[in-house]
């Protein structure tokens, strides 16, 4: 832009010029009258006995009359044949006939742009010719364009989208080139000079490094803390830089300048697209780290952009952030300071990609059937405890002590004594088989079978699931190549609770035994025929497992602040859709009941039958698990001010935010064992994530 001149001249004291057009002022003398000097019309004027006194050929003495004084020599403006020095007008020449045609020919304002000032001031100029004041620097070389003579301040003194073309110090770009390093997508080379730490880049227009990652490690290297960024031709992926700026230290980046830097303009803005659906700018102060104390930042002029690949598709779950301020995690032992980091942006677009989709949580395992009882022997006078647990198919018992088969009733050779009645089965969660009566000698009819073990009743269903509104998500500290720094996790949903496992079934009970005696002409030999065994109860269904949670969806977020104080000028922040919440996992099955083992079968011995065992009981059913929980929707937020961060809006920001996602359903319900009615729960939908501009946390 063109500077105004005019606010440059005053920083010099107009009292000490008259921009008349008669001439050249004469120098005021400061300091003590009495020293070298005498009050002639109200001003101090150097004595003087003849011109060289004066020490300027522009200058001439002159005998005045003071009264008190008498006769005095002072010092004067020379003025030219045909004018006389006017001492009331403050020693200017006057009748000048340069000015007979008009004003025009010396009017300062019309040929100097305010800029003539007297020849005293300006050494080798003629009289009425333009000059520039002192402190300033002759651009041109004929007093129509000065320039204040010191630092530039880049961006500060910007409007919106503003053209700047400040170049103060005269260093050939719009920026002060002895504090920044500078960068050029298209021109600079990281590894001018060598590579890594033997860089040379970035201190000169000629030689810009070409990633803003170089950058900074050049700010270290050379103790600069501006960095210089020229802009992107278009705003199109081509022409990004495609990087994360993390910014540690208290650096000030601009972007918007021109390929030779002399022009910036920061509505032509520098294009930062992060890394794989990662933030564009990651502003990470750490107490103890760099010369800063509170960590005070500049980002002036790009457009900031987290833009999930196309040929890669991102994970399940991620949130898009376009920009993360964040406090740090500071070395152990350091002290956080309260909004530690203070970043200002100005002339800034940020833009956050969609949030993606949660996933959906996984389903239940079926809970394993229950293997089945063992069954009874046809002929034993022991309680029936066999089981083999080598099926991984099926339950297993883990105790002898409940539900085995009842033995079968003894007897005893060569005795006359009564039989036993059979051992009754033992009690699980069913009720145990009753053992069957004793025989009895020379009784010619069947023994008393054993009784039937109980079945075991099906499992309870798991506890209805209390709807549990998940929070909208959480912070979380993601590692990189980069640094750790601070995400947005989703909330997952909670997983479905377990079914239950079925009881088992109760033994069945050992029939009674046999001591008939077979007599023939040559006496009585009784037989031995011991009852049979029972059968023992069948294992219960496994507990179907309940299912997982869905994991919650994505957030797009424009700008996440932790423990930081940020300010907006002239900034855009437009956010994406979020992701919906992933559905919870389905329950699993209940597990199949086992069936009660056989009694032992009947026994004919020398036409002696003794009769079947009882029949163990059923194991019960297993139920089903409850289905997930949703995941919590994601979320739209242009800020998203996490512990205590501190957001100030400034004149022209604007926030558009995108939907949120919503909360995802929650899994089926397991089914019941063996086709029974003990299923489980299906949760309550989840709740949708938030769309806000601005979202306080926690």
């Amino acid at each position: 832009m063109t500077w105004k001149i005019s606010s440059l001249v005053l920083a010099i004291p107009l009292l000490a010029f008259n921009f008349g057009c008669s001439g050249t002022p004469e120098p005021s003398v400061t300091g003590d009258c009495s020293s070298g000097s005498i009050e002639y019309q109200g001003v101090c004027r150097k004595r003087c006995s003849i011109a060289a006194n004066c020490g300027s050929s522009s200058l001439d003495c002159y005998t005045v009359f003071i009264a008190g004084s008498g006769s005095a020599g002072i010092c004067g403006v020379k003025c030219p044949n045909g004018s006389e020095i006017d001492w009331s007008q403050s020693a200017f020449c006057s009748d000048v006939d340069e000015c007979s045609e008009g004003l025009d020919e010396c009017d300062p304002v019309a040929e100097c742009n305010n800029n003539v000032i007297s020849l005293y001031s300006s050494p080798g100029k003629a009289p009425y010719e333009c000059a520039c004041p002192f402190g300033t620097t002759d651009m041109n070389d004929d007093g129509t364009e000065c320039r204040t003579d010191e630092p530039d301040t880049v961006g500060s003194e910007v409007a919106c989208g503003t053209t700047n073309d400040n170049d103060h110090d005269l260093d050939g770009i719009d920026g002060m080139l002895s504090r920044a390093i500078l960068v050029n997508l298209d021109t600079g080379d990281d590894a001018y000079g060598g590579a890594g730490n033997a860089a040379l880049c970035g201190t000169s227009v000629a030689h810009p490094c070409q990633t803003i990652s170089q950058a900074l490690q050049q700010t270290i290297k050379y103790h600069r803390d501006h960095i210089y960024v020229a802009k992107s031709p278009t705003l199109t992926l081509g022409d990004a830089y495609k990087e994360t700026i993390v910014l540690r230290r208290g650096l000030h980046i601009f972007g918007g300048f021109e390929s030779n830097f002399a022009q910036r303009n920061p509505g032509s803005t520098t294009l930062v697209v992060g890394g794989f659906g990662g933030p564009a700018l990651v502003v990470d102060y750490r107490p103890g780290v760099g010369t800063n104390p509170v960590g005070t930042y500049t980002v002036d002029g790009f457009t900031l952009v987290s833009l999930w690949p196309e040929a890669t598709p991102p994970d399940a779950g991620k949130s898009s952030i376009a920009v993360i301020v964040e406090d740090g995690l500071g070395p152990a032992g350091d002290t956080q300071l309260a909004n530690s980091a203070v970043v200002e942006f100005r002339n800034v677009v940020i833009s956050a990609d969609i949030g993606v989709q949660g996933a959906n949580g996984a389903a239940g395992a079926a809970g394993r059937p229950g293997c089945s009882g063992a069954g009874g022997s046809s002929d034993a006078d022991n309680d029936n405890t066999y089981f083999s647990c080598s099926n991984p198919a099926c339950v297993c018992l883990t105790s002898v002590s409940r539900g085995f088969g009842g033995a079968g009733g003894s007897s005893e050779q060569n005795s006359s004594a009564e039989a036993a009645k059979g051992h009754d089965g033992g009690t699980a969660d069913g009720s145990g088989g009753g053992g069957g009566a004793a025989g009895r000698i020379g009784a010619n009819t069947p023994l008393s079978p054993g009784g039937s073990g109980g079945p075991a009743p099906d499992a309870a269903r798991p506890a209805f699931p209390t709807p549990l509104s998940k929070p909208l998500g959480v912070l979380s500290l993601e590692t990189s190549s980069l640094s750790p720094f601070y995400s947005w996790t989703p909330a997952v949903g909670s997983a479905g609770d377990a079914g239950n496992s079925g009881g088992q079934g109760s033994g069945g009970g050992g029939s009674g035994g046999d001591n008939q005696a077979n007599c023939n002409i040559f006496g009585c030999n009784p037989d031995r025929n011991d009852g049979a065994q029972g059968g023992m109860g069948g294992l219960g269904g496994q507990a179907g497992s309940g299912g997982s949670g869905g994991q919650g969806g994505g957030s797009s977020i424009g700008i996440l602040g932790v423990n930081a104080a940020i300010g907006l000028v002239c900034v855009s922040v437009a956010t994406s859709d979020a992701g919906d919440g992933g559905a919870g996992g389905n329950g699993g099955k209940g597990g199949d009941f086992g069936g009660g083992g056989p009694g032992g079968p009947e026994k004919t011995t020398d036409g002696t039958t003794t009769a079947a065992g009882g029949s163990g009981g059923n194991g019960g059913a297993g139920s089903g698990g409850n289905g997930g929980q949703g995941g919590r929707g994601g979320s739209s937020v242009g800020a998203l001010k996490a512990n205590n961060t501190i957001l100030t809006l400034g004149t022209s920001t604007f926030f558009e935010h995108g939907n949120a996602g919503n909360g995802g359903q929650g899994g089926n319900p397991g089914l019941g064992g063996s086709g029974h009615t003990n299923n489980g729960y299906q949760p309550s939908q989840e709740q949708a994530g938030a769309a806000t501009n601005q979202l306080t946390f926690p």
